[in-house]
């Protein structure tokens, strides 16, 4: 999470940034993005059903969707500052 704010800083508004907070309570959520700050909007999905209907099992999973809904990029697991480089590449190009 502290790279994608660090994204979110640098790009402002040429790449959009949404966290899912996945099966977690609202307080829980919201205490974890202020003890780390960060900017960029949340939503909860408390029951896991966007992760179920992703086919994800694990976390973290970032995806790149680009402007027509499509996913077009999907990391599974921790991202390094090479891969969200990557992700950010693939949705400004």
């Amino acid at each position: 999470m502290p790279l994608l704010q660090e994204a979110f800083v640098r790009y402002g508004e040429d790449i959009r940034l949404l966290g899912v907070d996945t099966q977690d309570s609202p307080e829980g959520a919201a205490s974890f993005v202020s003890d780390l700050e960060i900017g960029y909007p949340h939503v909860l999905d408390p029951d896991g059903e966007l992760l179920s209907s992703l086919g994800v099992r694990g976390l973290p999973v970032t995806l790149a969707i680009d402007e027509g809904g499509r996913i077009v990029a999907r990391s599974v697991g921790q991202l390094n500052a090479e891969e969200l480089q990557q992700l950010v590449e693939t949705l400004t190009s």
